[in-house]
Parts: C-alpha cells; sequence; structure tokens
C-alpha cells in the first residue's frame, strides 16, 4: 500500500486521462452535430498535448542549460561552489 501522496498522484494521473480520452472523442466524433464540435474538441486536445510537451519536458532542458550557464559563470569569475547536502 503507498503512501497518500502516491495514491494522489495516481488519483490525479487517472483523472488528467480521463479528460483526454473525453475531449479526444470530442475531436473524432462522427454523431449528429459533431460538426459543430469537432473544432472545439481539436483546439482543446491539441493545447493539452502542446501544455503537457512544454511542461514535461521543455521546462527541465531549460533548466538544466540555465544550471550549466550559471556554473560557467561561477567558474570563469573564480567563485568557488557550495554544495549543500
Amino acid at each position: 500500500m503507498g503512501t497518500i501522496h502516491e495514491l494522489s498522484l495516481h488519483i490525479t494521473n487517472d483523472h488528467g486521462v480521463v479528460v483526454r480520452l473525453e475531449d479526444l472523442a470530442i475531436a473524432l466524433g462522427t454523431g449528429t452535430g459533431s460538426e459543430a464540435r469537432r473544432p472545439l474538441g481539436i483546439a482543446i486536445v491539441s493545447g493539452l498535448l502542446f501544455s503537457q510537451i512544454l511542461t514535461l519536458y521543455l521546462t527541465p532542458v531549460f533548466y538544466t542549460y540555465m544550471e550549466a550557464l550559471r556554473k560557467n559563470i561561477n567558474k570563469s569569475r573564480g567563485k568557488v561552489e557550495l554544495k549543500i547536502y
């Protein structure tokens, strides 16, 4: 049995998957009136995918490069890096 934080993360992830599947159904729907709902579904799905890619992949890469840049600047200035454990 996991901790309350693991359970909370699991519930949050499941909710996110369900929301994306519901929106995907709107984007791919073929029933009556789907021509009016399809653009909204496509906008929602593409927006969620873009924000997920930005948050999960590009943000950590940006922070990694900024940390490397900070270390290079400090090394060139002769500053000693303090490591806190």
